[in-house]
């Protein structure tokens, strides 16, 4: 009901039904926990439409510095690091040429010894990606990491 709502009081922006992408705006994705068959029709419509996607840095340019952005620029995001950022986005990403932020809850973040294998869900049960994974996709270029939540204690 809030969707149909949103879309009488017209907050929705023009590019959502066809229309050009205003130059004041960057549309943001954000995602959660995805599968490969839910995910990759997104990815293949904006690499298919020429689109660009930017991270953190780029956003931060445009937002704060006013540094003017390519009209093809999107964000896709992916909150909490689900184990489906290291086996389904990143490999998605990489094959074709994209880029996300990933926003991860260090506290749920596990050690382990090594990665799983891209794309698969592996030995490793954790429902959130691993240390090592999200070094390796922060390293690659294609997942910028950002915090999403730090639980602080205090005695």
């Amino acid at each position: 009901m809030r969707g149909v709502v949103d879309l009488i009081a017209l907050r929705y922006p023009s590019f959502c039904f066809g229309g050009e992408i205003s130059s004041d705006i960057i549309p943001v994705f954000h995602f959660h926990n995805v599968s490969r068959e839910y995910l990759e029709p997104y990815i293949n419509y904006l690499a298919e439409n020429d689109y660009k996607t930017i991270v953190s840095d780029e956003l931060e340019a445009f937002v704060i510095r006013g540094i003017k952005k390519n009209p093809r620029n999107v964000v896709l995001c992916f909150d909490d690091a689900w184990r489906s950022l290291w086996t389904v986005v990143y490999p998605l990403l990489t094959e074709y040429g994209m880029k996300a932020i990933a926003y991860a809850i260090p506290g749920r973040i596990e050690e382990a010894k090594e990665v799983r294998a891209s794309g698969k869900e592996g030995e490793n049960g954790s429902l959130f990606v691993t240390w090592p994974e999200l070094m390796k996709m922060k390293n690659s270029g294609v997942i910028d990491v950002q915090a999403h939540t730090c639980l602080l204690y205090t005695s």
